[in-house]
């Protein structure tokens, strides 16, 4: 699949993820890589992280069905409920989520910092968007997962504060934690800070 950028000017195949669901798309107007910072005719604009984030959450809604899921959003604010689906079938840019005697909200993935699951552990057949086309888009991500590994205890401050939670898996825009009773996917794009407290290489 290929696309032309703003200019008009036709751009060279790119990959189609898993999960970025670019398959709907049938013509060359549509840039499919998912982080390309301009592309025509309504085409995703997101980062990397944006884009990891609804590959994941739509692996698990499937795999955490009944398991109640709290969202920290960009600007603090926490959304918890059962995610039930995901709208919008080119961009899966909206989680619909119910909580009991609340009216269901939609919520929109694109400005999602983490997502929490109450009482969860982590599921090996979780899949991760494996990069980013754009050498640009993602270097504040690279940055942060140079610095963690597999393995090691780490701890958010900011917001809710994460503490005492083992680093079960890093991959492009995102951090996956469990504290062996709540499991935290983090956008590696809203971490402000973080402190290593059990450095796995010493």
């Amino acid at each position: 699949m290929s696309c032309h950028d703003e200019n008009g000017m036709f751009e060279p195949e790119m990959t189609v993820y898993h999960g970025s669901n670019c398959d709907y798309y049938a013509h060359d107007e549509f840039c499919c890589d998912g982080c390309k910072d301009s592309c025509t005719k309504g085409a995703p604009k997101c980062n990397i992280c944006e884009l990891q984030m609804k590959n994941l959450l739509a692996q698990l809604i499937t795999l955490y069905p009944t398991t109640a899921f709290s969202f920290t959003m960009q600007d603090g604010t926490i959304i918890t409920g059962t995610p039930t689906g995901m709208l919008d079938p080119y961009n899966n840019g909206i989680v619909v989520v119910t909580s009991s005697g609340d009216p269901t909200e939609y919520v929109n993935v694109c400005q999602i910092a983490r997502v929490e699951l109450l009482s969860a552990t982590y599921n090996t057949q979780i899949t991760y968007v494996s990069g980013c086309l754009c050498p640009t888009c993602s270097g504040c991500d690279e940055s942060i997962r140079s610095l963690i590994s597999v393995g090691e205890i780490i701890c958010i401050p900011r917001g809710v504060p994460i503490t005492g939670a083992t680093v079960v898996a890093v991959a492009p825009g995102i951090i996956a934690l469990d504290s062996g009773a709540n499991l935290w996917f983090v956008s590696t794009c809203h971490m402000d800070s973080f402190t290593i407290i059990d450095n796995v290489t010493g």
